[in-house]
């Protein structure tokens, strides 16, 4: 007779092993859950923080770098976050003759991947705007405003304008010694963009000319000479990035006007 083959009966595992096994699941998984919430938590805060930079780039840009985001296009900040990436009603972009933009040029802030929305934080809450200040705040992880975790960039508010002063020397035309010019042998203007619309406005003072609270950004300033400095003029472009600047113009007097620095 052929021989017998004795089969066994695979063991199963016992109740205790399978209670144990269970356990150390949990404990595994009890051990891990808090590091993987902090690691959820530490990237929406990244998220938020990366958005909060771009929105205050898009505000008033990076004046270290010559950029003045949706500021020194449309001479103020927005009313509200929405301006900076639909342009509604606002005057598109256009360069005058002097190079300089004026107009809305967005949009000027999108998210960190396509189709997240930059005006939302990483925890799902939409952004607070602080159009004076120009400050944006971020709810936080409890996603409740004016709490300890609330996030608020930048930290102070901005500096968005500053104060043009423009001393004018005169040349005469019988080679005679340099001299400065006032408000009886030069008119000065400087260009902003108001509301979006590049404009030219007068400067005020006798000489040096002056104009305050000039948005940051871009500007032309333009002196045209009167009397016998009638017929000459100058153009020339600064930058303003808040604090004060001083940018000095050159008139040289037309050849056949009585010579000399009086009007």
């Amino acid at each position: 007779m052929p021989g017998i083959i004795e089969t066994r009966p695979e063991r199963g595992f016992s109740l205790i092993e399978i209670v144990v096994a269970l356990a150390l699941v949990s404990l595994v998984a009890g051990a891990l859950a808090p590091l993987v919430v902090r690691q959820a938590e530490t990237k929406r805060r990244v998220v938020t923080m990366d958005k909060l930079e771009r929105l205050g780039r898009a505000l008033a840009g990076e004046t270290e770098y010559d950029t003045f985001g949706f500021l020194g296009d449309m001479g103020a900040l927005p009313a509200t976050l929405d301006e900076l990436v639909n342009l509604g009603a606002q005057p598109v972009y256009l360069v005058d003759v002097n190079g300089i933009g004026a107009g809305w040029n967005g949009p000027y802030v999108s998210g960190p991947s396509p189709g997240s929305d930059p005006t939302i934080d990483g925890w799902g809450t939409a952004f607070q705007y602080n159009p004076a200040a120009g400050q944006v705040t971020s709810a936080g992880s409890d996603r409740t405003f004016a709490t300890p975790d609330d996030l608020v960039f930048p930290g102070a508010p901005l500096v968005t304008a500053g104060n043009l002063s423009v001393p004018v020397t005169g040349v005469p035309n019988d080679a005679g010694a340099p001299c400065a010019l006032g408000s009886a042998e030069v008119a000065a203007f400087v260009s902003l963009s108001n509301a979006g619309a590049r404009a030219e406005v007068p400067m005020g003072g006798v000489g040096p000319f002056t104009s305050a609270a000039l948005h940051n950004g871009a500007h032309a300033v333009r002196i045209q000479g009167l009397g016998a400095w009638a017929g000459a003029g100058a153009t020339d472009v600064v930058v303003v990035r808040g604090g004060g600047v001083v940018k000095g113009l050159t008139l040289v007097q037309p050849g056949g006007a009585p010579p000399g620095c009086g009007p």
